[in-house]
């Protein structure tokens, strides 16, 4: 179903009220053949210098084998208990394709779980800082809050059932591997970030879906990501 926005140009407010009131997101943009983007979400250029590498080698992102824990010799560490529990690479794939089903579901599927209700375990929106940020980003967001209490089954999409628990469970085993060890890197016994200071007491899951072809022909900036967890893994998404 196509959603057409009613933009005024004049009235930012309405505007973005108009734009969250379709609950069809951008890719509601996109399906209706947009062709001129919004004005609220045009980013103005970044004030910040970007620092180019000198060499591949410092453009390089430091890759760490959390595996290598398990091969230490047997002692008092932690580190020795640990057990080869990395998220396989087959279920994050599975992720991927779960949430690329739903963001590519009908419109009418994906209404039900439109909200900005943060007391709902799920939601689906459009930015979640839409009407503070000074432009928004294209970007849809399925956000589940699978810690301390999962959504059941029923709350989930259809098109994320199931796999969203297994997903949840595994990024949850490889969270307490990280804190463990980081906490033994800074001195700490190995429970203190992920139990005592409570990083592991939430699991927020958020698949985002931006890229178009609207987006790449229209040259359109992505807003810089905001990290507000103590850590998050990324599951990129391969190049088409």
């Amino acid at each position: 179903m196509a959603t057409t926005v009613p933009v005024s140009g004049s009235d930012r407010l309405r505007d973005l009220q108009a734009f969250d009131d379709t609950k069809a997101g951008v890719k509601g943009l996109v399906d209706a053949g947009v062709t001129t983007i919004p004005y609220f979400f045009r980013h103005p250029p970044d004030p910040l210098p970007v620092a180019t590498p000198s060499s591949e080698q410092d453009a390089a992102i430091p890759v760490i084998d959390i595996d290598l824990a398990n091969k230490r010799p047997p002692g008092p560490s932690a580190s020795s208990r640990w057990s080869n529990t990395a998220c396989p690479g087959e279920l994050m794939d599975e992720m991927l394709a779960a949430v690329r089903r739903f963001n590519e579901d009908a419109l009418e599927a994906k209404v039900p779980y439109y909200t900005r209700d943060t007391g709902r375990k799920v939601r689906f929106k459009s930015n979640f800082d839409l009407f503070r940020s000074p432009a928004a980003g294209w970007r849809d967001t399925l956000v589940m809050e699978m810690a301390p209490e999962a959504p059941s089954p029923e709350e989930i999409p259809p098109a994320c059932r199931g796999v969203a628990v297994d997903n949840a469970a595994a990024v949850r085993t490889l969270g307490e591997r990280l804190f463990e060890l980081l906490s033994e890197a800074l001195g700490l016994h190995t429970a203190h970030l992920g139990r005592d200071a409570g990083c592991m007491d939430g699991l927020t899951m958020a698949g985002v879906e931006g890229r178009s072809a609207a987006l790449d022909q229209l040259r359109l900036p992505a807003a810089a990501p905001v990290d507000v967890s103590a850590t998050t893994a990324t599951i990129p998404r391969a190049p088409p």
